[in-house]
């Protein structure tokens, strides 16, 4: 039987920060065959020495709105990733599970194991490691937020719901309910861009106690620019900003090349957010910061390339610097 590759993409998606609160790079060869999708990727925290492995198989069942899926990955971690405190981490997670499309609406539900150690690098007797079985039902609501605005960004908005058990020999048990959604908002005039984002999760049932690495965190250029990199963690959070960008008239591509960055934005930003103990219960005061921002939108040869930059000051803090953060999506 001869197998034929109908397509290979390549993509380095959100986001490689170049700043230093934050540094997260991710590579992703997805090949597909025959509808079977092959994927191998990595993402590495350059700040951090944090590096990430993964590999994921899906396979349509007589559909292709009915998807099995079936992923393997390995986390190794080095550096002030929890607490300002130095770790050495790994975790080796094996899941398989169901992807349903119907009504515009992907249902992914799943069950798998992760295998996880955390060690103080001082002290690597002072450790927190453990088995973690879990089922999960996650929801991507994001195309039915597109009747709204074309500005939209599926690929980071989902609802999750999170079992952890221990009848399989699992060493935690939790309930943890995240979403994370952004949509867009009319703009003032046509040309502009605007969007708002809303993030919130709270684990629940917790015995014997919540693992850090299913910890929410709250700091750095994906959630609370401003802050440092993952700054407060707990268990649970809630965390909302808004971004409107302002349309440049000025532009450049070159077709020769197959590079232009054709469409331009000023962008105008401000996040909040605390962590939680409990639903609508905070553990700390609200945090909050702004700034300002450039994006730009064009083509590098068939695919999209946004490249983002942004100027972040938590406010009213006034002893933090400003924070430069550098983003590349290509799509």
């Amino acid at each position: 039987m001869k197998l034929e590759t109908k397509s290979i993409r390549i993509g380095v998606t959100p986001s490689m920060f170049l700043s230093i609160p934050d540094g997260n790079s991710k590579i992703v060869v997805e090949n597909e065959v025959d509808r079977r999708i092959l994927n191998l990727g990595t993402q590495y925290n350059f700040i951090f020495g944090k590096i990430r492995y993964w590999a994921s198989y899906g396979m349509p069942l007589g559909t292709d709105i009915l998807k099995l899926e079936a992923t393997v990955s390995d986390d190794i971690g080095y550096g002030r990733i929890y607490y300002d405190t130095t770790y050495l981490e790994r975790a080796r997670t094996g899941l398989a599970g169901l992807h349903l499309d119907v009504f515009k609406l992907g249902l992914f539900g799943s069950v798998g194991r992760t295998d996880w150690h955390l060690a103080q690098f001082e002290n690597p007797g002072n450790q927190d490691a453990g088995k973690i079985d879990s089922a999960a039902l996650e929801a991507t609501p994001a195309p039915i937020f597109s009747i709204f605005s074309e500005y939209l960004e599926p690929e980071s908005s989902f609802i999750r719901y999170r079992h952890a058990f221990r009848q399989w020999g699992g060493d935690f048990q939790f309930d943890k309910v995240e979403g994370d959604i952004t949509w867009g908002l009319p703009p003032f005039r046509r040309r502009d861009e605007s969007a708002i984002r809303v993030m919130a999760g709270q684990s629940v049932h917790i015995s014997p106690h919540l693992p850090l690495r299913e910890t929410f965190a709250l700091g750095g250029g994906g959630a609370l620019k401003g802050f440092r990199y993952e700054e407060f963690r707990g268990s649970g959070i809630a965390m909302t900003g808004v971004e409107y960008g302002l349309r440049t008239p000025y532009g450049w591509s070159n077709e020769r090349w197959k590079f232009g960055l054709t469409r331009n934005y000023l962008l105008f930003f401000m996040e909040t957010g605390r962590i939680e103990e409990g639903w609508f219960k905070p553990a700390m005061s609200l945090k909050w910061s702004t700034g300002l921002g450039l994006k730009l939108k064009g083509f590098l040869g068939e695919r999209t390339i946004i490249l983002r930059g942004y100027l972040a000051q938590a406010v009213p803090v006034t002893h933090r610097a400003v924070v430069w953060y550098f983003m590349f999506d290509l799509k």
